[in-house]
């Protein structure tokens, strides 16, 4: 068993393979990863590159907390850093990721994350940090990391002054963000398609 007191850090560089690994292995079957990818096999590839591109985002415009060596990973953006413009994207790698997952998949994960940032900027006006990603590697689940990783982020936000938003679209997250003292602000379906899309925001 992990011992709930590993210490979180700052994602180093040589840790990126595994921070990678654990985002993919712990997104394959979330509603958004299946919705982007319906076909199983691709998937692993398509997740690959999109979390590749939140990495690069969130070393650049944020934070990248780790622990267990990259068995647990939160990307944390900075409110003035979050929007994923197209100029951004197609630096942190679009064009490469589209040429490997087809015009398809593409199009369907840009109507999703334009519509997210849409409800994102409705929702939060004021400077806040945004939770992009959590994960904890399927076999880690259960020791006590997402909390460790999800309580560093909200002190470092709390040190700031600053509220906290996040997404998820898995129905079983929605307790453990409650817990943490996120409450849902708002919950639907983009009208383009897609999964369930739950939006939190913690104040204080």
């Amino acid at each position: 068993m992990i011992r709930t007191t590993s210490p979180v850090v700052a994602l180093d560089r040589h840790q990126l393979p595994q921070a990678l690994a654990t985002l993919v292995k712990a997104f394959a079957f979330d509603p958004m990863a299946t919705y982007f990818f319906p076909n199983a096999p691709q998937r692993g590839i398509g997740l690959a590159h999109i979390f590749q591109m939140a990495l690069r985002h969130g070393l650049r415009g944020g934070a990248v907390d780790a622990v267990h060596d990259g068995g647990g990973v939160a990307i944390w953006l900075r409110s003035e850093r979050a929007t994923m413009s197209l100029p951004r994207m197609i630096r942190m790698g679009l064009l490469a990721a589209a040429l490997r997952v087809g015009y398809a998949a593409t199009r369907r994960i840009m109507r999703f994350l334009q519509w997210m940032e849409e409800q994102r900027l409705q929702s939060v006006a004021s400077r806040h940090w945004y939770l992009l990603n959590l994960a904890v590697r399927p076999e880690l689940q259960g020791q006590g990391l997402g909390s460790i990783l999800l309580r560093s982020g909200l002190d470092r936000a709390q040190l700031q002054g600053v509220p906290c938003f996040l997404e998820t679209t898995n129905p079983r997250n929605v307790p453990f963000y409650e817990k943490h003292g996120f409450r849902v602000i708002h919950e639907g379906h983009p009208p383009s398609g897609g999964p369930q899309v739950w939006s939190f925001l913690k104040t204080e």
